[in-house]
């Protein structure tokens, strides 16, 4: 039988410890920047990306959230992605896009030069 964690408690020791991190990088003029991007309308997806702005806007962090349409294209995709990266605010981010549509066949090549958070 595996063991139980408390998930709540490590997630708490987690943000103290990105709270500090986080006040070490404001006190040298740094404000860590987290985009969320969500392509389509996906209920799970829609929840995560939420669960996600939120974090980041109670740990401090510049955040803001995109929400694109399914329709969108790679390229334009690709043009958001490379508008991020062009502003040094932003330090990484996450995309969020429904596994079971047309993304799932039509993989995105990200070019970004941050951190991808999460390719969920």
């Amino acid at each position: 039988m595996g063991n139980l964690i408390d998930g709540r408690a490590i997630a708490g020791k987690v943000y103290v410890d990105l709270r500090t991190q986080i006040a070490e990088l404001k006190s040298k003029g740094v404000t860590p920047g987290l985009a969320v991007v969500l392509i389509g309308d996906n209920p799970a997806s829609r929840t995560y990306v939420r669960s996600k702005d939120k974090m980041s806007r109670e740990l401090s962090l510049h955040s803001v959230k995109l929400e694109l349409p399914a329709s969108t294209t790679q390229s334009e995709l690709l043009e958001r992605v490379e508008a991020f990266n062009r502003d040094p605010t932003w330090m990484g981010f996450i995309r969020s896009m429904w596994r079971s549509s047309r993304w799932a066949t039509q993989p995105v090549s990200f070019r970004a030069r941050r951190l991808e958070c999460n390719g969920s």
